[in-house]
């Protein structure tokens, strides 16, 4: 008889047939999990470099009236960075924003139509990300060619490339993460069970 459908009492509220639920440190320090909990990482200190980057600049505007030069772009390239490194963690561990109510019943009332909807949803997850990274390559390639920078020459000035180097590489461990969701829906029409304890995936 076939599992899907079935709900342990131990699993989250959604029953994707992702990926084990990660721990706060990887298993395997040389598998892909470990990967995106090391990404996440560099993402998580670069919000706490930013914050306090802004408090001191607010701090020394307003009580010496000397600003810092090249905070506004640093948290620009900070926030892309910070996105980027962050997100194939956030799906991996169930916290890509998403919008559940049809999705969640189908996986309830009729599962298999459920699950072949997650298995497109995390392919055209993966197709996008592929897209993004095949497009910001050459801009990254151009960016450090060309020298290219933000801010103002004299003031404060700061390379392009990083920020489109991390655009293109988290997009490619984006697109894998969603490539690795969209197996576990295959495997679970394929074989017709779920995993004993998963997370939520993708971004329906």
């Amino acid at each position: 008889m076939s599992d899907v459908g079935n709900k342990p009492d131990d699993q989250y509220e959604m029953i994707d047939p992702t990926l084990t639920a990660s721990a706060f440190l990887p298993k395997n320090w040389l598998s892909f999990e470990a990967l995106t909990v090391i990404m996440n990482t560099i993402g998580t200190a670069l919000i706490f470099g930013m914050m306090a980057m802004i408090t001191t600049d607010i701090f020394f505007r307003y009580i010496f009236n000397s600003p810092f030069d090249g905070v506004t772009e640093l948290t620009e390239v900070g926030i892309v960075a910070v996105v980027f490194l962050q997100a194939a963690h956030a799906l991996r561990s169930g916290r890509f924003i998403r919008s559940d109510a049809f999705y969640s019943t189908m996986l309830t009332k009729i599962p298999k139509i459920g699950y072949s909807f997650g298995l497109f949803f995390e392919l055209a997850g993966a197709f996008m990300l592929a897209l993004i990274a095949w497009g910001s390559y050459p801009k990254m390639v151009t960016s450090w060619a060309e020298n290219y920078y933000v801010g103002n020459v004299g003031v404060f000035t700061f390379p392009e490339w990083p920020s489109w180097a991390l655009i293109v590489i988290g997009s490619a461990v984006l697109m894998l993460q969603f490539l690795l969701l969209a197996y576990g829906h295959l495997m679970v029409l394929v074989t017709g069970k779920v995993p004993a304890k998963v997370v939520s995936g993708g971004a329906h």
